[in-house]
């Protein structure tokens, strides 16, 4: 029985990878930030050979959001150099395999806590999530957020590792530096280095040294006077209230979007009440740092001079996906004795 359930589920795992994979096979590049964003800066990079400064100061194409770092549509342009020429849809093959990397660091992290049957299951539930399976092959496929996830899941394979050393704490802030270029909110993974098991003092080293990219790409379009979408401001305390209200209301109606998450969100509420404890990594470090990186991402809707609704409406959705993993850790770890338990009873028939 046991090998029938294994089966079933590396079964419904490979049509899901399947599913992602001919999304890219057999579609162009449907995502309009893909093709508004990241391929036209990179075809950018092409036309002018080097630093598509031009682009970036051409009032034309504000809505390709100039100021967002380079880092991806700089790997595309280096692709088409490769290539010989543009080629969008070569590319996208990139996105399946993310997905693909992404569900076996899950499995693998997973594998560490449980048996092959239990991973699968839960690895399963993951592969299912709709922004997930967009992002690796259908409708969003060539956006940026999913190499966020992959870095995010790549930081607890690393962290969850028996020994735990320094070179660790480095390779995570490399990490930390290459997400900051990827989009700017990959900067706020450098959270994570503020509550590692080490000293403060290295904790605030590697801190301060992720930031080095992000300071120094904003020093660019500062000194380039590359002109921005967006700017902070200080809104009046009617405004703050009124922003808070909206940004709450957005986030519940994000918690309770089926389509994208089901009933997740749900019952992650619920897992909150089992009395099973979490791992010390998860509680005392990944935790922390995702209620930090959430706190500055309500920061960023609350000073931002973009219009509240709008802005979480377009993309709360997107940040629930980047930081999916510590989220998903969590429900995991405080879901597997209780489905092992109802398992067991199943597969004994009792």
């Amino acid at each position: 029985m046991q090998k029938i359930v294994t089966v079933l589920f590396l079964l419904l795992i490979f049509i899901n990878i399947s599913y992602v994979t001919t999304g890219v096979l057999f579609h162009p590049v449907q995502s309009m930030d893909a093709i508004g964003i990241w391929f036209f800066k990179a075809k950018a990079f092409y036309i002018e050979q080097g630093f598509p400064n031009n682009f970036l100061h051409n009032a034309n194409y504000a809505y390709s959001h100039q100021r967002y770092p380079l880092g991806l549509p700089f790997i595309i342009f280096l692709f088409y150099r490769l290539m010989g020429g543009v080629n969008d849809h070569s590319f996208l093959i990139l996105y399946p395999i993310s997905y693909c990397l992404i569900l076996l660091l899950v499995y693998k992290i997973f594998r560490r806590h449980t048996n092959t049957i239990y991973s699968l299951i839960f690895v399963y539930i993951y592969s299912m999530f709709s922004p997930l399976i967009a992002a690796g092959g259908r409708i969003l496929a060539g956006n940026a957020d999913i190499f966020l996830v992959l870095v995010e899941w790549i930081f607890i394979y690393i962290l969850y590792k028996k020994k735990f050393s320094i070179a660790k704490c480095i390779l995570i802030m490399i990490l930390v530096m290459i997400a900051s270029q990827i989009k700017f909110e990959g900067i706020f993974l450098s959270g994570i280095l503020l509550f590692l098991p080490v000293s403060r003092k290295l904790r605030i080293s590697l801190f301060c040294v992720s930031l080095t990219p992000i300071i120094l790409w904003t020093w660019v379009t500062i000194a380039f006077k590359i002109p921005t979408d967006t700017h902070p401001i200080v809104p009046s305390l009617f405004l703050a209230i009124e922003r808070m209200a909206i940004i709450a209301f957005g986030i519940i109606r994000e918690l309770g979007n089926i389509n994208n998450w089901y009933i997740f969100w749900v019952l992650v509420l619920l897992s909150v009440l089992i009395k099973q404890k979490i791992s010390p990594l998860l509680k005392q470090t990944l935790l922390p740092a995702y209620f930090l990186m959430m706190f500055l991402y309500v920061l960023v809707y609350l000073f931002a001079s973009n219009n509240t609704n709008e802005y979480i409406s377009s993309s709360f959705d997107r940040v629930l996906f980047q930081q999916s993993a510590l989220v998903f850790l969590f429900f995991f770890e405080k879901m597997i004795t209780p489905t092992r338990e109802l398992f067991d009873r199943l597969l004994k028939g009792k």
